[in-house]
């Protein structure tokens, strides 16, 4: 597992196994939200893994989450599953999670 933070309030959470790493979460705080820190902390996170020699990295997030997603494809990974009503909003309707992935290391 390993943590990259950055210069701002913000952080990733990753961890890896063999040539695959996951990303956990990236946490930016609301006030500090929308001057690329996400964005900042996803770059960093992928050189950690390389560095760690994954060779693809995967994540999860809420079908929901429009920013995060649009995050994430911009920075070419790609929609690779699905789970179904994964996830409970807090008026208790489910959200499916979304799995990406995306190869990280050519070599």
């Amino acid at each position: 597992m390993f943590l990259v933070t950055g210069d701002g309030p913000s952080f990733a959470l990753g961890r890896y196994v063999a040539e695959e790493a996951e990303l956990l979460t990236i946490a930016v705080s609301p006030e500090a939200r929308g001057r690329g820190l996400g964005r900042d902390m996803l770059q960093a996170y992928e050189e950690d893994a390389r560095q760690q020699g994954a060779l693809t990295s995967f994540l999860e997030v809420a079908a929901d989450n429009v920013t995060a997603i649009s995050l994430y494809l911009s920075e070419g990974y790609s929609e690779s599953g699905r789970r179904k009503a994964y996830y409970t909003a807090p008026d208790g309707s489910k959200i499916d999670a979304l799995i990406f992935e995306k190869r990280i290391n050519h070599s």
